[in-house]
């Protein structure tokens, strides 16, 4: 039976974004591994920021300055995919949310792939069974979705396909345990998976506020930053309720469920914005106003703040 130490080489298919934050984070770890994309330049621009975030690694303290450059040079880059596959243990998918270009991608790479090697998606709009439904290989396929900047933040969800074998979502919960990740197992697959649904969930009881007129995204945003933000970023939401006392979480409950925002429809303090052209920081105006100044001040405090947490996690 594999274990996690026999994952040794890793494949990740696509260099933007979360690509370049999957594939600086596992160099770092000591596994080698080649990062697949669609043309030098993408390649060129992500092993530039591959090298920003171990830089950032080191800034956190969780790694020696010797080695960044180091974890870059364990990563290889390839425009071909074969080259990019072959002898790989663990194939990480990361290309674009287009369901025709996953598939022909994991078709292909399954044909590739030696026959041990599992392969995963980062997806966070498909479910593993759609994806593995490419390949030939349905036990060794699951879902491990990321948050970005997938380097900083330690948590991963692991999802199980209908198919997934318990021996591939051990050897994977393993794997990212040994690398310093907080994996979380998705037992049975479901559309946005946990974070992305607690995510949404909240961000439309925020809407349903803003359109009644009780508070600004503002006010909105400093209550979750000074307030709920910083006391779910140490204890979720089970402990709380468990702590708090559920006969408390009951009397809560009742009163406040049937008070929550419940729509199916699309929230007009949304689609109100996207018509008038105001779609954020591309745009210079969103649920705020943006300039040049005030969103590289933004992401200076952004990454500040997760290098910062990342060393506390440390």
């Amino acid at each position: 039976m594999r274990t996690p130490h026999d994952i040794k080489r890793v494949a990740v298919l696509g260099a933007g974004l979360m690509g370049h934050g999957i594939a600086l984070e596992l160099a770092a770890h000591r596994r080698l591994v080649c990062l697949h994309d669609v043309s030098e330049q993408l390649l060129d621009k992500a092993i530039a920021h591959a090298r920003v975030g171990l830089k950032a690694l080191h800034q956190a303290g969780l790694i020696s300055f010797d080695e960044i450059e180091a974890s870059i040079s364990r990563i290889s880059t390839s425009l071909n995919l074969s080259e990019t596959v072959e002898g790989t243990d663990l194939v990480i998918e990361a290309v674009s949310e287009n369901l025709e270009l996953k598939h022909s991608l994991f078709d292909k790479v399954d044909r590739i792939a030696p026959a041990h090697a599992v392969l995963v998606s980062n997806t966070s709009t498909f479910l593993p069974s759609a994806l593995a439904a490419a390949t030939q290989r349905p036990l060794q396929f699951a879902g491990v979705h990321y948050y970005n900047p997938p380097h900083l933040l330690p948590g991963v969800e692991i999802i199980k396909g209908p198919e997934t074998s318990d021996a591939t979502v051990q050897l994977l919960t393993g794997f990212y345990q040994m690398i310093g990740k907080r994996p979380a197992l998705i037992y049975k697959e479901i559309q946005g998976f946990i974070g992305n649904r607690l995510q949404v969930a909240l961000l439309r009881e925020a809407m349903s506020i803003i359109r009644d007129g009780h508070a600004t995204a503002n006010e909105i945003d400093q209550i979750v930053r000074s307030g709920i933000g910083k006391l779910l970023s140490i204890a979720g939401p089970f402990e709380l309720a468990d702590n708090e006392g559920l006969d408390s979480v009951l009397a809560l409950a009742e009163r406040e469920f049937p008070l929550l925002a419940n729509d199916r429809s699309l929230p007009s303090v949304l689609t109100d914005k996207i018509h008038a052209g105001d779609l954020g920081v591309k745009t210079g105006r969103g649920f705020y106003d943006w300039t040049v100044e005030s969103v590289e001040a933004w992401r200076k405090n952004m990454a500040d703040s997760l290098i910062q947490m990342a060393t506390q996690d440390r």
